[in-house]
Formats: C-alpha cells, structure tokens, sequence
C-alpha cells in the first residue's frame, strides 16, 4: 500500500511536470504564429516565408525574431531580419526598408544583437 502511494504521487507529479512543459511549448508556438502574422500583415504579403524563427525571453516581456522573404508591392523578393515584440510595445521590425517600422541597419543590428542575440537566440 505505501509503495503503491508512492507510485501514484510519483506518476502524477511527472505528468504535472509534462503539462507544465507543454504549456512553456504552447506560449512559445502562439508566440510565434502571432509574429509571423504581424509579418505577413506588415509586408502586405500573405505568403511570406519564414525560416529561422525562434522566441527569445519570456512569455511577457520576449521577443520574436527570425527571417523572412517577401514580395515587395514593386514586385522583386526581399528577404530580412525581423523582431516582434510579445508585449506589443514596439515595432514590428524588419530590415531592408520592409514594412511599415522601416529600421536603419545600424537600428536593426542593435535591437538584434541586445533583444535577440543576448536573449538566446542561435543562428
């Protein structure tokens, strides 16, 4: 009977563990969805393409970053670096004069580089 309890608590508390994980994967994937459709809204492009997307930070405070290729309105292909901000206090932003928060490439490098980079994204 003690042994049995044992197990019990033991099984619980390693799928509370796994639901906790899940949901660390859960923010992290809507996250990411969400910037991915501020980017496609933002570059006026429904079918831009991402690679390279990944959330740095926490679940309030984080951030979006990763590339994207979109069609401009001229009708050429550019492709950039982006950075969304989960808690909505800026940008979005995109490199290369896409969208509507054109940045500098010395703007862009240094939000990169302090929110991204220093956050814990790997290239």
């Amino acid at each position: 009977m003690f042994q049995r309890k044992h197990t019990t608590i033991l099984i619980l508390a390693l799928g509370c563990a796994g639901l906790s994980a899940c949901g660390q994967r859960n923010w992290r994937a809507a996250a990411i969805a969400d910037a991915e459709n501020q980017i496609r809204t933002n570059v006026n492009d429904p079918s831009a393409e991402f690679y390279g997307v990944q959330v740095t930070g926490n679940d309030r405070t984080g951030q979006t970053c990763g590339y994207v290729s979109a069609k401009l309105r001229t009708g050429g292909q550019e492709s950039g670096r982006f950075i969304v901000y989960i808690d909505g206090t800026a940008g979005p932003y995109i490199e290369n004069g896409m969208g509507t928060h054109p940045m500098t490439h010395e703007q862009i490098e240094f939000a990169w580089q302090n929110d991204c980079i220093k956050e814990g994204y790997k290239d």
